[in-house]
């Protein structure tokens, strides 16, 4: 018999060195933006370039994580446009696999992968009091969410 597994379900945790759960490369852009400022603190002989390249480099880095622009941030922006211009570089456009997708011969479902952009993703289900919820793993982002089946009365 496996294990049974537990999920908390309510609020984020943060668990991320700077701020709230943030993507990795998210860090790293703010870790490249500080370097970049004390380099340029060291390297910049003149004083008013060094001041404005010492405070720009870090304000700029933490802006393009932070500050949010049409709903999202810049640097979530930046994926979303690389992968929408990576698909139309290729001439083709997305398509759903599940339409053809149908039962293989032994009964078992043929699985569909998730449309681009989105990342690795699997279903669990868990169980939840007498009932089961979806469970949705994130492989790329180390996320969960889970999603609740509501039945009326």
């Amino acid at each position: 018999m496996t294990p049974r597994r537990t999920y908390l379900i309510g609020r984020a945790r943060p668990n991320a060195i700077v701020g709230k759960n943030r993507e990795t490369g998210e860090i790293a852009l703010i870790i490249v933006g500080a370097f970049l400022g004390m380099m340029s603190g060291l390297l910049v002989p003149v004083l008013s370039l060094r001041i404005v390249c010492l405070v720009g480099f870090p304000m700029l880095a933490l802006a393009v994580v932070y500050v949010p622009y049409k709903g999202r941030t810049f640097y979530k922006w930046f994926e979303i446009n690389r992968t929408f211009k990576r698909s139309l570089r290729r001439g083709t456009a997305y398509r759903s696999g599940a339409m053809e997708a149908g039962v293989s011969a032994d009964g078992r479902e043929v699985e569909i992968g998730p449309p681009p952009g989105i990342g690795r993703i699997s279903w669990l289900a868990a169980p939840f009091g007498p009932d089961e919820i979806a469970v949705l793993l994130h492989a790329d982002r180390r996320t969960v969410t889970a999603a609740i089946e509501i039945e009326g009365p």
